[in-house]
């Protein structure tokens, strides 16, 4: 397939059309920069060929914006010995047209026919999506689209197989193809296709087998169980024989009453003890109390001696007291004459400040009033003239909605004289009047007619042709008469509506309307300005200037109130200074009336301090010389000495009945308590426990015994034998089945192997030039397998297509492409091979062996590279084609 010619109009961003003409059979570069339309171009080859003629999921052919457009491709092109003329128009007017030589096929007669010749398909509905593309689309490289093929390839597998000669399509339609088909199935419903694991009856065989083996086993169990309880039940009957002979539980019994009674014995001596060391806490408390009284005494004694030494030492601090407070009342006086002072000073400043402050707020108070009275001037000037161009515009004003039926109505009139005019009969003469008078000259309505001229006829006329006679004219019929009275009635409906807007025409309205709208905008400007000048108004401007008027005037009362300057104000301090002096100086005056307080409080305080210790000393030497005081000492301490023998008898005595219990050891006696007991107890339930088992080993054998366990396992020996001969069967079967598959599939593909080779052959043309000593197999879906090096050792799997870096997929899915294409040539199928911006992650090396295989592919196909890099491309072989030129017309 060789393409001579595109042409594309209205298709994407070529609003005007596009033509690229006299490609070359081989190689064709076109270049341009990003958005130039090289992908669009390609766009316009695949929607020429993969999109319905009349699909309306193909907007996005249409320039933007431009939703009345009909993108249209058209396309020249040499295949199969034809010449291939190929026209198609989308959206608005939809159109395919396909001329073959002399043939013409139209719209999806010339669709099927392009699907048959390339190979492809069209979708049912909607876009046309990668699945239709078939061999197009493996040899049409989209922008970025290089590095991708395994889809491709799987979209276009019938059509090489084809290309194949038919060969791997008889090999998959053999008997003997069917035979492996069959074994196939045969294989697969016992084995599962990709681990070999039982499935299928295979599968349930050995289900069956586990199943009545873990069931054989498990009455095997129960039979073995069964004969142990009835050795179980003679021992179990036995012991129980010897434990109601026995009894061993009711010694145990007695022992442990014998045991509680002792111990009853040793709680009571204990509790007695108890009540016997209570008494010891009054006596204790007794002699606490006794000996606190004895202290307090003897600390009163003490406190008599201290009690002396605070009340000389609260003297003296008077005595310090008093001396401190003069001074400190001195410098109180002395700091409240300072700050009245700076007071007097401060008030000086201040007034002097004040009397400034007014005489400048005056000023500007009274520049703010004669700016306000010019503003106010100027505001009622605009006042005025606003008043006069709104009673201008009143006068003048013309709804819009009445100038809208004017105008309606003056385009009635003139459409319906146009009517008229057209509805009208047009008469055209020519006369030649050389030689004869007027008298003999043609008339029209008694109106002579010489030379060339013509007339509109709109009511009956008569021709008359001297020496002939006279024809009568009658234009319009029927439709002329109602064109007349439409006419009439539209020209009387303009004149009453002239009228009653009081206008002489529709120019007459336009202006006054005209005139309305200037009018508009200057009263806009009038009040935008008089707002400026006055936003609340001209009353309320005036108002704030009366205002500030009466607050001038009351600001002079002020001034003139204010007591007079003195000599030396001008020399007077700042007043933060002046303000700064006072605070210092009523903070020493605070600071010494504060010296003076602390001063008389402390004096008080030390003349307080003083009775208070002559008080406290007085009264406890009073307290300590009484005869009551003397009495109760002497008591209390005999008390004390007699209460001290009493409690080291009870002691002694509680010592005593202590040892006697110890020695008794009531701990023993309790554990010994509880170990008969629990030893009691566990007899009497250890012989209850084995009625229990007699009980039940006696039911379970009754059950087992009913049971017949020794048929049973009979019968599930008989059925495990089956079972695992019928399993044994099916594994056998597996396995021969499964070793059938595995050499019909050797021997198949080494077939396909021998029936690849021509594409197998193709495909190491290029590789030895783009890898050296390298290889690469086809599998089954003629997709290029592992990439394998000579010398290189890889694991499996390694080199696998999608493994390869961005550039060797790039390259790999290129040269894979130019061997389908070689495939296709010599099996007579068209080829056109499509590169848009291909190979852009090429190094300079690569690079360099792919432009060698793009020439030596060129020599057999129709290659078509668009780039965006013309420099990279220098060494091709081929001159550039720029975009740009050609847009331009070049």
């Amino acid at each position: 397939m060789k393409l001579q010619r595109l042409r594309i109009e209205q298709f994407k961003q070529f609003r005007q059309p596009l033509e690229l003409a006299q490609l070359d059979p081989g190689l064709n570069l076109i270049t341009g920069p990003n958005e130039s339309g090289k992908s669009t171009i390609v766009r316009a080859i695949r929607a020429a060929f993969f999109e319905r003629y009349r699909s309306s999921s193909v907007k996005d052919l249409q320039p933007w914006g431009d939703g009345a457009a009909s993108p249209s491709v058209e396309l020249e092109f040499d295949a199969a010995g034809s010449r291939w003329r190929l026209h198609k128009q989308f959206l608005q007017r939809k159109r395919c047209r396909l001329q073959v030589d002399a043939q013409a096929l139209e719209n999806d007669d010339a669709e099927a026919r392009l699907c048959e010749l390339l190979g492809f398909q069209l979708a049912t509905r909607g876009e046309s999506k990668p699945e239709h593309w078939g061999i197009p689309g493996l040899l049409w490289i989209e922008q970025g689209g290089s590095h991708h093929i395994r889809a491709e390839v799987q979209h276009a597998t019938d059509h090489l197989r084809t290309a194949l000669q038919g060969s791997l399509g008889e090999v998959a339609s053999t008997a003997g193809d069917d035979v492996l088909e069959r074994v196939r199935e045969e294989r697969n419903a016992l084995l599962t296709e990709k681990k070999g694991e039982p499935r299928g009856a295979y599968a349930e065989a050995l289900a069956l087998r586990d199943e009545l083996q873990a069931g054989l086993q498990q009455t095997q169990q129960r039979l073995a169980q069964y004969r142990e309880q009835v050795d179980r039940l003679g021992q179990v009957q036995a012991e129980i024989a010897l434990d109601e002979a026995e009894r061993p539980w009711e010694p145990l019994q007695a022992q442990r009453e014998a045991a509680q009674a002792q111990l009853d014995g040793l709680h009571a001596a204990a509790e007695q003890l108890q009540r016997q060391r209570e008494q010891l806490a009054p006596l204790q408390r007794q002699i606490d109390l006794l000996q606190q009284q004895l202290d307090a005494h003897a600390q009163q004694q003490r406190s008599l001696s201290q009690r002396q030494a605070a009340l000389e030492a609260a003297q003296q601090a008077r005595e310090a007291a008093a001396q401190r407070l003069a001074p400190a009342r001195a410098r109180e006086s002395q700091a409240d004459q300072a700050r009245q002072a700076a007071q007097a000073l401060r008030e000086r400043v201040h007034a002097q400040q004040w009397r400034a402050s007014l005489q400048r707020e005056h000023a500007a108070a009274a520049q703010h009033v004669r700016a306000l009275e010019s503003a106010l001037a100027e505001a009622q000037a605009h006042g005025v003239e606003l008043a006069r161009l709104r009673e201008e515009a009143q006068r003048v004003a013309l709804d819009t909605a009445h100038l809208k039926t004017l105008r309606a109505a003056e385009q009635r009139l003139r459409e319906l004289e146009l009517r008229r005019e057209a509805a009208a009969t047009q008469l055209q003469w020519s006369f030649n009047h050389a030689g004869t008078g007027a008298a003999t000259a043609p008339r029209l309505d008694g109106q002579p007619l010489a030379g060339q001229g013509g007339r509109l006829l709109l009511q009956p006329a008569v021709l008359e042709l001297p020496g002939v006679g006279q024809v009568t004219v009658t234009p319009g019929g029927a439709d002329l008469q109602r064109l007349a009275a439409q006419l009439k009635e539209a020209g009387a409906a303009l004149q009453s509506l002239l009228r009653r807007l009081g206008v002489a025409s529709l120019a007459d309205a336009e202006a006054r309307h005209e005139r309305q709208r200037v009018l508009a905008g200057q009263i806009d400007t009038r009040q935008a300005l008089l707002a400026q000048l006055a936003p609340q108004g001209v009353p309320a401007l005036q108002a704030e200037a009366d205002d500030l008027q009466i607050r001038l005037a009351a600001s002079v009362q002020q001034i003139e109130t204010l007591p007079p300057a003195e000599p030396g104000d001008d020399a007077l301090p700042a007043p933060a200074q002046a303000e700064q002096s006072l605070k210092d100086a009523s903070r020493q005056w605070e600071q010494a009336g504060q010296a003076a307080q602390q001063a008389q409080s402390e004096l008080e305080q030390a003349q307080a301090n003083v009775e208070h210790a002559r008080r406290e000393h007085e009264a406890l030497q009073a307290a300590l010389a009484s005869d009551e005081q003397r009495v109760a000492l002497e008591r209390a301490q005999a008390e004390r000495v007699a209460l001290l023998r009493q409690r080291d008898d009870l002691q002694t005595l509680l010592k005593a009945k202590q040892a006697d219990i110890d020695a008794a050891r009531p701990e023993l006696l309790q554990q010994d308590v509880q170990r008969l007991k629990q030893s009691a107890e566990l007899a009497h339930r250890a012989y209850q426990q084995r009625r229990d088992e007699r009980r039940d080993l006696q039911t379970r054998l009754d059950e087992a015994g009913a049971q017949g366990l020794e048929d049973s396992l009979a019968n599930q020996r008989a059925a495990l034998e089956r079972a695992q001969r019928h399993a044994a069967e099916l594994q056998r079967r597996a396995q021969a089945l499964d070793l059938l598959l595995g050499l019909l599939n050797e021997k198949r593909r080494a077939l396909t192997q021998r029936l690849q080779a021509p594409l197998q052959k193709h495909l190491n043309r290029y590789l030895g030039l783009l890898f050296p000593h390298a290889s690469v197999e086809l599998d089954d879906l003629l997709m290029p397998g592992p990439l394998r090096r000579e010398g290189v050792s890889q694991a499996d799997g390694e080199g696998a297509f999608e493994q390869l870096s961005f550039g060797a997929r790039e390259q790999m899915g290129l040269i894979s492409r130019l061997a389908y294409a070689d495939l296709l040539k010599e099996a007579g199928r068209p080829t056109l091979i499509l590169l848009d911006d291909a190979l852009v992650h090429s190094d300079a090396a690569r690079l360099s062996a792919m432009k060698r295989i793009l020439f030596d592919a060129a020599t057999r196909h129709q290659i078509l590279v668009f780039s965006c890099h013309p420099e990279a491309w220098r060494d091709l072989g081929v001159a550039p084609r720029s975009l740009e030129a050609l847009r331009q017309g070049r």
